[in-house]
């Protein structure tokens, strides 16, 4: 089960960090400060990608009731 969860958990990180990164390209001017913001971002999106895996198994397991 772990083993699955982490595969979920990845699939929904790169997906996050793609998306991300194409609006982090399109809307944020290249400067060193906005890199230290995108710091902070990092962490967002590894909580996000953990809250979509662990309802997506939830969901699974559980049924969608």
């Amino acid at each position: 089960m772990k083993t699955i969860a982490s595969i979920i958990f990845f699939f929904y990180f790169s997906v996050l960090w793609k998306i991300t990164g194409e609006i982090w390209e399109r809307v944020v001017p290249l400067t060193w400060k906005t890199n230290l913001i995108a710091l902070l971002v990092v962490p967002i999106l590894i909580m996000a990608a953990y809250l979509f895996s662990s309802l997506t198994i939830k969901w699974t397991v559980n049924g969608r009731n």
